[in-house]
């Protein structure tokens, strides 16, 4: 996992304010799974809308929550790293750590077989180098940053990472969070 301070992460991203040294154990978007330490992600999603679960996320122990700076609800002790849009400042955040990472990036994306390649390369090149990779079916505009912040810790050598598009553009984006050395084209449906 990156470590750094909710400071850190303020200065990594040059936000306008400053933020108290708060260490963030780990990352979450949805309240349910999210652990004692971790940095929240409010984002707005088709069924629901991270904001209206900083209570939970408060009650189990997060570190701070990033929101909208838009949202206008209580903070009830919690630290709020307001924003224009939270999943930008995951995005970035992911971005930014990896444009410190002197590794290779390996990108495999296609309609098909994405996941079951990712796996076969990361096992053929862990034989001879230290390698990470996104977890199951990462690979979406939330999954791959969160993957990069939970799964890789800097010191890898190669980095195995699935990239997905549900809408023209989204790879785009995955590319910039995470330009790939080596990209792998399974097929296109």
């Amino acid at each position: 996992m990156r470590s750094m301070t909710l400071a850190q992460m303020g200065d990594t991203l040059q936000l306008p304010f400053t933020l108290p040294p708060f260490s963030i154990q780990g990352y979450a978007v949805d309240s349910r799974s999210l652990r004692e330490g971790e940095l929240f992600f409010a984002l707005k999603g088709e069924r629901t809308d991270g904001h209206e679960h900083l209570d939970e996320v408060r009650a189990k122990g997060a570190v701070a929550a990033v929101v909208s700076k838009e949202y206008r609800g209580e903070a009830g002790g919690l630290c709020l790293v307001r924003v224009e849009e939270p999943l930008h400042i995951l995005q970035e955040l992911a971005r930014s750590v990896l444009a410190r990472h002197s590794g290779r990036i390996v990108g495999i994306t296609g309609s098909l077989g994405k996941t079951s390649t990712k796996e076969f390369t990361k096992a053929l090149l862990s034989k001879k180098y230290r390698v990470a990779a996104s977890p199951g079916n990462s690979n979406s505009q939330i999954g791959l940053p969160l993957a990069i912040l939970q799964h890789t810790t800097g010191d890898e050598e190669v980095l195995v990472l699935e990239m997905g598009m549900t809408a023209p553009g989204q790879l785009t984006r995955l590319v910039q969070i995470a330009p790939p050395e080596v990209a792998v084209i399974t097929t296109v449906a």
